[in-house]
């Protein structure tokens, strides 16, 4: 196994003893019930986006050829999944996101984990668009377009045949259908462009079948967004809010989910890409929107460790981690210097050696990745790791 995925050799002696000796004050309850409000907030807001992509999608779809409202319901897509991205640190902390006995939603009438079927990937490309839609436009055969696409059987239609990549939900094939197959090229927009999505969608075989894909599934999102924001409600007495904030083990759990999606999900599994150079290994690579992915995730880590929000101050986990706080906002900050979407080059670029356009600052920003951020996170992994041991707990990550 890699260097990185190595247990950091740090002597944390002191770093324990800081982090045994600080923070005697502070009200635990407080860091959790922060958390939780946290959770509301964010997921509150991201359902808010929802609605607007939904109005967005909606406007298009009753005007197929007009490019404002193709290019408005791509922005609204983009403004959405960034907030969604602030809460993906709360996955593997046992909570709704990805518990089905919290969220019970089916498919094929046994519960699932939610976070799959809004965020699965990697996403079959042919199966989207030969088995749901009915095209052998990017290839296939035996393409048809007896397979109804209502919401219930969309939903039932997540993980067909036994394979995962086959993805009928969620962000993912929205994002395909807005966009298209993706290349690594710098030299050109992502996905099919916009005039060719214009086409796509105003097909006279497939267009009206890929209108309602786009808008059932859109639905579906709204849906789930709901649902998490709902289960968190504070004002709801009988809400997963009021279980957590209540629970001995909520400390607990908040860490091992800092943990795990920081070193397992983030370093291991998102930042794959550095070491297969497979654009296929880019997360959002129908809208070329990775940067955004890893900017926003790592950003969420960061306001769920510190409790800090829109100028709103904790407390969180940060004002009892002793030293391990320096440790852990200093490599958050570097992923954050990065991986900024305002400065950093185009992933699936950064990650294919030979790629059309592809220049120094791209393999500078490979190499930087490569040394510099994904050890980072893991060693944030590790930081959270050794801040719950220290505080009497055991903490196993959690592999995604």
């Amino acid at each position: 196994m890699e260097e990185i995925f190595a247990k950091k050799n740090d002597n944390n002696d002191n770093a324990v003893l800081a982090l045994l000796l600080t923070g005697s004050g502070i009200d635990r309850t407080a860091i959790v019930k922060r958390y939780a409000d946290l959770s509301y907030k964010i997921y509150n807001e991201t359902y808010e986006k929802t609605l607007e992509l939904q109005t967005a999608v909606n406007e298009y779809v009753s005007d197929p050829s007009s490019q404002t409202k193709l290019e408005n319901a791509r922005q609204k897509w983009i403004e959405a999944r960034q907030k969604y991205l602030l809460t993906e640190t709360l996955r593997f902390a046992e909570g709704p996101i990805d518990n089905p006995d919290i969220l019970n939603e089916l498919v094929d009438g046994n519960p699932t984990e939610l976070e799959g079927l809004i965020n699965a990937w990697p996403l079959d490309e042919q199966f989207n668009e030969c088995f749901l839609i009915g095209s052998s436009e990017i290839g296939g055969s035996g393409c048809t377009t007896s397979h109804p696409l209502d919401e219930d059987s969309l939903i039932n239609f997540n993980a067909e045949n036994d394979k995962e990549e086959n993805v009928a939900t969620g962000w993912h094939p929205i994002e395909y259908l807005l966009w298209g197959k993706d290349d690594a090229d710098a030299t050109k927009e992502a996905g099919r462009g916009l005039s060719q999505t214009l086409s796509y969608f105003q097909n006279s075989t497939y267009g009206s079948r890929r209108r309602t894909y786009l808008q059932n599934a859109t639905n579906i999102l709204v849906r789930h967004m709901k649902m998490l924001r709902d289960v968190w409600n504070p004002s709801d007495a009988n809400s997963y809010y009021h279980k957590f904030v209540n629970d001995p083990e909520a400390l607990k759990k908040m860490i091992t989910g800092f943990a795990s999606f920081a070193k397992n999900e983030l370093a291991a599994e998102r930042f794959n890409g550095v070491d297969t150079r497979d654009q296929e290994d880019e997360h959002s690579c129908f809208s070329d929107t990775t940067n955004k992915d890893f900017y926003y995730d790592v950003l969420g880590i960061k306001i769920f460790f510190t409790g800090d929000y829109n100028g709103e101050e904790g407390p969180g986990l940060d004002s009892i981690s002793g030293s391990y706080k320096d440790s852990i906002i200093k490599h958050l900050d570097k992923a954050l210097e990065v991986m900024d979407p305002k400065n950093a080059p185009v992933y699936d670029v950064v990650i294919v050696d030979g790629a059309n356009g592809r220049t120094q600052d791209h393999e500078d920003q490979f190499e930087t990745i490569k040394f510099e951020v994904r050890p980072g996170l893991n060693n944030v992994g590790f930081d959270f790791v050794e801040i719950g041991e220290s505080l009497g707990f055991k903490i196993t990550p959690q592999i995604p």
